[in-house]
């Protein structure tokens, strides 16, 4: 599974291609100013230098975005800067992106690399409005706008993230807590996966909104792409209940890998899909099956493996905020994956800015491996 990219395409049943990734560099800027340099972390180079015109460049091709609404696909352009990067807490030069982090606790995805990869610290923003409301918010243009910004220039050197699954959720299908139905507000095909006609102004704003989450993420990585870069990438969301859920109504619910756009975007950059239970990786809050579609996270291991060994679950009903913080092995696996794919990080790069400095003292104590996963097993 280690390097091997198997292409996933917008039917199903289609794919089961393998594209060997081994050998693809990251850009990995060495001086700030120098524009987009890279240092050799496998063997070819992608980057485009940083003025414009300047090396390869390619034609951001948006036919991906052809089934999403034009109402959404407005808030993808990127805006007039009125502020500086500082005022949302981006520093200069290169970043590894977690986006949609959650709350800054011990669950965390940047605890776990803190732990696990502590040299890869100095590089990481974690963006979540359960930190900052105002200056981690992904609807505001300006922030969207800067991230895009670092995309073009080559800074952003992963991107992490699982948007909003509320308005997506299974959850919508069933009875409330109050007794009343189900009201999901999303339906199965296109053009009802992007939120129902007719819902209330309080439904329309919330769905489009976990709509322009998803999008802006998908974006900022294909601007990337489009420049000439080559981050990592990593998308996470629910399982598609038409597969991995008993509801009687699962059929009829929406996924966002059932949309038009992210199985074109997923084709496009040759994205590796798993799916797999996140009980079986330590998650104690029930049997929550997710997919994963990545790029780049070569020691990944073979999650697809994995199922549920479990003969009870914690029966409490949980809400889709309860059941989004990734499980501990996730968590584990991508940091062991971040740290393999920019291993020029801990080989020194970047340097030069004192306040990331990376020390030598970590760089041969702390080598992360990809453990071999157990399933979990409760009595």
């Amino acid at each position: 599974m280690r390097g091997i990219n198997p292409a996933v395409t917008g039917k199903p049943g289609e794919g089961n291609q393998t594209h060997d990734v081994r050998g693809i560099n990251l850009a990995v800027p060495s001086k700030p100013g120098e524009g987009n340099i890279t240092q050799g972390v496998r063997g070819t180079n992608l980057a485009v230098p940083g003025n414009p015109g300047e090396g390869k460049t390619q034609t951001n091709d948006l036919s991906w975005l052809q089934s999403v609404p034009h109402r959404l696909r407005s808030r993808l352009i990127q805006e007039a800067l009125t502020t500086e990067p500082s005022d949302y807490g981006l520093p200069e030069g290169p970043i590894v992106l977690l986006l949609y982090a959650g709350p800054d606790n011990h669950t965390s995805l940047e605890m776990e690399i803190q732990r696990s990869t502590p040299w890869m610290t100095p590089y990481i923003v974690s963006l979540d409005i359960l930190r900052d409301k105002q200056r981690h918010d992904m609807l505001h243009g300006q922030l969207y706008t800067h991230l895009c910004n670092k995309a073009t220039q080559g800074n952003i050197l992963a991107i992490t993230g699982g948007p909003n699954c509320r308005t997506w959720s299974i959850l919508l299908h069933k009875p409330q807590q109050d007794g009343t139905p189900g009201h999901p507000l999303r339906g199965r095909h296109e053009p009802h996966c992007w939120g129902f006609a007719g819902l209330t102004k309080r439904h329309s704003d919330k769905t489009d909104a976990d709509s322009i989450l998803l999008l802006r993420m998908l974006s900022i990585y294909d601007i990337s792409r489009s420049a000439g870069h080559d981050p990592a990438f990593l998308l996470e969301h629910p399982a598609d209940p038409a597969d991995h859920s008993n509801e009687p109504s699962a059929h009829k619910c929406c996924s966002v890998w059932s949309t038009n756009a992210l199985l074109s975007f997923s084709e496009k950059h040759n994205l590796t899909w798993a799916t797999f239970p996140q009980c079986a990786l330590g998650q104690h809050n029930g049997a929550k099956w997710t997919t994963i579609a990545y790029r780049h996270m070569e020691d990944m291991p073979n999650l697809n493996i994995l199922t549920c060994n479990h003969t009870r679950h914690d029966s409490q009903t949980h809400t889709s905020a309860e059941l989004a913080r990734w499980s501990p092995g996730l968590n584990t696996a991508i940091a062991c994956s971040l740290a393999h794919t920019l291993s020029d990080l801990q080989r020194g790069h970047n340097t030069s800015d004192s306040s990331r400095t990376i020390g030598t003292d970590n760089i041969e104590t702390h080598k992360p491996s990809v453990q071999t996963i157990h399933p979990e097993t409760e009595n």
